[in-house]
């Protein structure tokens, strides 16, 4: 058994006050930001328990299982990190945190209380069960929100390739008001219902090396979701092809050269509204790989100018 307790001091000066003018404007940048979720205060700082658990190892007489309890950290699709370094890269910047993360981008950050069972075979399971804390851009990171979630993943990192079936269920029972597009009297009145989603999907990770000319490395993910906004309904599908656009909630397809062909991956998102008023999107990553004349001699092509 061992132990972890760290804590955090976030400590905000001079927040700018002019800087979150009133709806449909909002915060201008990330200082209005939190400048709105600490009571509209210029200065706020606050110390708190960052993480805090116990982790049982050994599980059954089994070295390969164990379980933390307590106040942890955690990011989706980091449960198993690939040993080649061009599809660990492309995991943590394309795949990780997607779904839930601790937005390690912000000054506050975010924790979980709750637990986490691992089992480290050949293919690795990790189950979470966790409420999140406050935090992010509130500096008070002591409490948990009242939402909840449980987590399950079936993950393998063998060779040139890395995969991972995952499955989500949210509970948010806040009373607050649903973002859909039905009417705001009806969305008022339904304030004290519960939002329930259940999101399922995967990830396959795979690189193909080229003959002198690097490798190829290809990310597939997707999700199919179902949810409850209150008394509203709906369900997605998440994918890259075109003729789901419609439908689909999320989805990703990227196609990335390395080690030796220059790329450029721009993210471009497309957006429909149900009659739920889900915003549905897909993402497509498009590699413009720009080959140069010498490179297509190396592989045996015709002759052509860079593009």
């Amino acid at each position: 058994m061992d132990w972890q307790l760290k804590f955090g001091a976030p400590i905000l000066l001079g927040l700018p006050d002019q800087a979150t003018p009133a709806a449909p404007v909002g915060p201008l940048g990330l200082g209005g930001n939190y400048y709105s979720a600490n009571h509209r205060r210029r200065n706020a700082a606050m110390v708190f328990v960052k993480q805090g658990n116990l982790r049982l190892k050994n599980l059954f007489g089994d070295e390969r299982q164990s379980t933390k309890v307590g106040r942890y950290e955690f990011n989706d699709d980091t449960e198993v990190v690939p040993k080649d370094a061009t599809l660990a890269a492309l995991k943590r910047d394309r795949i990780a945190q997607r779904l839930i993360g601790t937005f390690v981008w912000t000054h506050v950050q975010r924790s979980f209380d709750g637990f986490r069972y691992i089992s480290n075979r050949k293919v690795s399971v990790h189950v979470l069960g966790a409420l999140p804390t406050r935090g992010v851009f509130q500096v008070e990171g002591w409490g948990p929100l009242r939402t909840g979630f449980v987590y399950v993943s079936a993950n393998r990192a063998q060779g040139n390739s890395d995969w991972r079936l995952f499955g989500i269920y949210d509970h948010d029972w806040r009373n607050i008001l649903k973002t859909d597009n039905r009417p705001v009297t009806v969305r008022r009145a339904d304030l004290t219902s519960d939002i329930r989603i259940g999101t399922y999907g995967g990830h396959l990770l795979h690189k193909v090396p080229l003959k002198q000319a690097g490798a190829v490395d290809v990310l597939l993910w997707g999700a199919s979701q179902k949810s409850q906004l209150g008394a509203a309904e709906s369900s997605r599908r998440g994918g890259s092809g075109r003729d789901r656009l419609a439908t689909s909630r999320c989805g990703a397809v990227e196609a990335v050269a390395a080690r030796g062909v220059t790329t450029t991956a721009p993210e471009t998102a497309t957006r429909r509204t149900d009659g739920t008023g889900h915003s549905s999107r897909v993402f497509v990553y498009r590699a413009l790989n720009k080959w140069s004349a010498s490179m297509w001699r190396r592989v045996g092509g015709a002759e052509q100018k860079a593009t």
